[in-house]
């Protein structure tokens, strides 16, 4: 299954931070914590903190493999700047950190700001 998609990736995406993010995601969902390591690489938080889009997606990627202050940090650095609060609260992949009170608290200052926010 990783194998598959990486040569997809590979093909597609050559060897970008979202080729490696997804199979460091691949197999932290398979349970290969070692593995998935092997793919958190410095450039991947590189590519975070230009892009806090791509953040929210590498707390996905920590919050599989237990990694939770990585996991949380992410998303927190991200909502300084946009508030996707409902996105993040129901995503699945985030299920290791949802309960706790840091992740809690960012959510409702997301709600609070995406209420706030003003076109």
């Amino acid at each position: 299954c990783c194998h598959h998609v990486y040569k997809h990736c590979r093909v597609c995406c050559v060897d970008g931070a979202y080729t490696r993010q997804i199979l460091f995601l691949s197999y932290g969902l398979k349970g290969e914590k070692a593995r998935a390591m092997q793919y958190a690489a410095t450039d991947l938080e590189t590519e975070a903190r230009n892009d806090r889009h791509f953040a929210f997606h590498l707390a996905e990627c920590y919050a599989v493999i237990g990694e939770i202050e990585k996991a949380l940090d992410l998303p927190a650095y991200s909502m300084e700047l946009f508030y996707p609060y409902r996105f993040l609260s129901a995503n699945p992949l985030l299920k290791n950190i949802c309960f706790e009170d840091r992740f809690l608290q960012l959510m409702e200052e997301g709600k609070r700001k995406s209420e706030t926010f003003v076109i």
